[in-house]
């Protein structure tokens, strides 16, 4: 068994007590593909996020000195997870947007984050003959910025890159890694929290503000 999102980059022995390994995995609490580093014991290591500096503990085949070393399985794992305040058919596309994420499928989490973008022009009704457009028209009516609307564009790009092994043209189209799927994902959530999270939490303190004082 192995992991998609995770592997292990090297372990070395520097002048320490123990063999110190070096990990890049998604991590679970900040939810960035980040190095990570750790003294290593047998078949285990416990790391810090390099980003974050919060720990994972790792699995490996053997933890020999060098490189090429197998992860098998790390722990704790980032959940899926999204705001309350997404409509509940986008949410569900996005966590399945993850979920492809967590087991390596770039182009599945690709193509369900374009899906995401799609389900938000057709929410607030965006006028266009397709996806380009009604991002456009979004941008026009200022439900979105202009660098939430080229973000969104990306996400669209990102989702025919998923879909599509060849343009219109008959052009070869880019095969999607980790990042691309990890940029797709972090897209969404910005513009998520621009047209559904912080209306809502205007809305919320406004009316505490007008509420009567005991």
């Amino acid at each position: 068994m192995s992991v998609a999102d995770a592997s292990i980059r090297h372990v070395t022995q520097p002048s320490r007590a123990f063999p110190i390994c070096t990990a890049d995995v998604v991590c679970p609490h900040c939810g960035v593909f980040s190095a990570f580093e750790g003294p290593a014991a047998g078949n285990y290591a416990v790391v810090l996020c390099l980003r974050c500096d919060k720990g994972i503990m790792i699995e490996s085949d053997n933890l020999r000195l060098g490189t090429g070393q197998k992860l098998v399985d790390y722990y704790p794992k980032k959940s899926p997870t999204v705001d309350p305040f997404v409509p509940k058919d986008i949410a569900e596309d996005y966590l399945e947007a993850q979920r492809c994420f967590l087991v390596g499928a770039w182009h599945g989490c690709a193509v369900m984050a374009r899906r995401c973008m799609h389900s938000v022009a057709e929410h607030f009704t965006a006028a266009g003959k397709d996806l380009y457009e009604q991002i456009e028209d979004l941008k026009q009516k200022q439900i979105i910025t202009p660098v939430l609307s080229e973000q969104a564009q990306h996400v669209r790009v990102l989702g025919k890159h998923g879909a599509h092994p060849y343009d219109t043209r008959h052009n070869e189209l880019k095969d999607l890694g980790i990042d691309d799927a990890q940029s797709a994902l972090e897209f969404c959530e910005y513009i998520f929290d621009q047209v559904f999270i912080q209306p809502e939490k205007i809305k919320a303190s406004k009316t505490r503000l007008a509420s009567p004082q005991n």
